[in-house]
């Protein structure tokens, strides 16, 4: 979560989010627990002063208990830049584990974008085992065509993503959620990536 300035951005999303996940789980047992214990541990790690911060709370739930851990970081102010991406070939996200939440369960994630830190790209676009676009490392993905964003849907298995989300809800650009594929990617007027800590950025495919 993007700390900005004393508040938590897309705080009510960020919620939702977490509770989308916890169900998607089969981890709803304390749903209300865990969300009074998120919003506290939000409230007690907001940093009140003009710098930006990246706040993460850790969700780990077992049979009978949970347990929330947060860390706070200072990161840079969000700018608008361009990223280099690639396409990752090593692996693909399985349909056979339907889930769209932000687990610890990410490695295809990190694998991805280790090959793109070892070729010189910052990410790698991620697909599904039937060869539809997910998203990428650290990103959501959007593709501009014909003055209509297309994103993959969440059946083709991308992070719900608190920004995607905000995106569907308030953008002036008319919005398809429609499964994607590398194809999709060369014919894209422009690529787009959002981040609810890093914002919105434009990619190009190299």
């Amino acid at each position: 979560m993007l700390c900005d300035r004393g508040k938590v951005s897309l705080l009510e999303l960020h919620v939702g989010r977490l509770l989308f996940g916890l169900y998607q789980h089969d981890q709803g047992r304390f749903i209300k627990e865990i969300e009074q214990s998120f919003r506290k541990v939000v409230a007690e790690n907001i940093v009140s002063d003009d710098r930006f911060y990246r706040l993460r709370v850790l969700t780990d739930v077992s049979e009978d208990h949970y347990q929330l851990s947060a860390a706070v970081t200072e990161i840079s102010r969000p700018v608008l830049q361009k990223v280099r991406l690639g396409i990752y070939r090593d692996a693909y996200k399985s349909t056979a584990v339907f889930t769209n939440a932000k687990c610890a369960e990410r490695n295809i994630y990190d694998a991805a974008l280790k090959w793109a830190a070892d070729n010189h790209l910052d990410d790698a676009v991620i697909f599904n085992d039937r060869g539809e676009i997910c998203d990428t490392g650290i990103y959501n993905i959007w593709l501009l065509k014909h003055n209509r964003l297309l994103t993959p849907p969440l059946s083709s298995l991308p992070v719900s993503g608190v920004f995607r989300t905000w995106l569907i809800r308030n953008t002036v650009f008319p919005v398809t959620e429609q499964v994607l594929t590398e194809k999709d990617l060369y014919e894209a007027e422009q690529i787009l990536l959002t981040n609810a800590v890093r914002g919105m950025v434009w990619a190009e495919l190299v």
